[in-house]
């Protein structure tokens, strides 16, 4: 449940506990759990306080659950309810002061260690690929699988400590990314739902996108200092898979959003 910080289960209170939690990522949390109006099985974990950086929440029960069209197409809706209602927050000024993220120089894949068939893939990529943002939103930045917990009744969205201001085309494709591996049907669920849910005008450059995203970040080359060697192999190969992934799977997608 959650990053990197140091967690555990109070006992005691029966609450979860993160040490070194993001305190804006948990005033934004705070804020959607008290604001977005409950819909169908999903929820925000709920925030209970933060001092010092060591915040308390709900202790969820951690469920397994498959991936279906029913639940692929509950993360779409309620991905476009928290983008719609962070866009609302954030033009009544009612959001807590958040970072704002930037696309990695699209030429900082040239300065990593990769082997021949990673800088062949970047490569191709960078001959065609043109980042043009959709939309900056106050986001959660990490609504992927990981970070949705079943407890039975609930899919409930956890861990944010990485919300930021970013392009809304980094957190679908996040999700969409995740799914593939599951079948493109439960890909076209999830996007169809966001679409519909949605107040964004455009999503046409979606998948391009995090392409270029996932071409041109430096993670995990930026902390090999700082991880454990396995760590840091598991991170990179993670991200090569998820860019061929998409990579490979890109004209389907485009197919879809542009139903």
């Amino acid at each position: 449940m959650g990053n990197m910080s140091k967690t555990y289960i109070d006992n005691e209170s029966g609450t979860f506990v993160k040490e070194d939690c993001n305190e804006t990522g948990f005033e934004f949390q705070q804020l959607l759990y008290h604001t977005l109006v409950e819909y169908s099985n999903f929820a925000i974990n709920q925030p209970i306080g933060i001092l010092n950086g060591k915040a308390k929440f709900e202790l969820l029960e951690d469920l397994d659950f498959e991936i279906t069209k029913k639940n692929s197409t509950l993360f779409g809706i309620n991905m476009a309810r928290i983008h719609n209602l962070s866009a609302k927050l954030m033009s009544s000024k009612e959001l807590p002061y958040m970072d704002n993220k930037v696309m990695p120089d699209v030429n900082s894949w040239k300065e990593l260690n990769l082997t021949p068939g990673e800088l062949s893939i970047r490569e191709t990529i960078m001959a065609f690929a043109k980042y043009k943002p959709i939309k900056t939103l106050p986001l959660h930045r990490d609504f992927r699988l990981h970070n949705i917990v079943y407890d039975g009744r609930f899919y409930n969205l956890i861990d944010f400590d990485f919300a930021a201001y970013d392009d809304v085309s980094m957190e679908v494709m996040g999700m969409v990314v995740d799914l593939i591996p599951h079948g493109i049907e439960y890909v076209e669920a999830f996007l169809t739902a966001y679409m519909e849910s949605s107040n964004i005008d455009t999503y046409d450059n979606m998948a391009t996108n995090y392409l270029i995203y996932l071409a041109s970040s430096c993670f995990p080359y930026d902390r090999i200092d700082t991880l454990e060697p396995e760590a840091f192999v598991n991170l990179k190969n993670e991200r090569k898979d998820r860019l061929i992934s998409l990579y490979t799977n890109i004209d389907n997608i485009n197919k879809i959003i542009s139903k």
